[in-house]
């Protein structure tokens, strides 16, 4: 129920993670942001196969300064 620490952020659905990554920073911070910077660097991958261009865009003023939606962005593209 509250077991944050083995949420594994790598399997979690882009839909999923555009809803919830606020929630992700507010209860497993350091976590969730050490998964982010491992995504910039490529060490591992965010989901971005389900969320459209626009829904990516509406984001880039979220919670969280915009990370998810650029690298569900940069994922998009490539």
């Amino acid at each position: 129920a509250s077991d944050w620490g083995s949420l594994p952020y790598n399997r979690v659905a882009s839909v999923a993670m555009k809803s919830y990554k606020e929630i992700f920073l507010n209860h497993d911070a350091e976590r969730f942001q050490q998964f982010l910077d491992d995504a910039k660097s490529g060490k591992t991958k965010l989901a971005a196969g389900a969320v459209l261009p626009h829904e990516i865009i509406g984001d880039l003023d979220g919670g969280d300064g915009g990370q998810v939606a650029e690298l569900q962005w940069k994922r998009m593209v490539d």
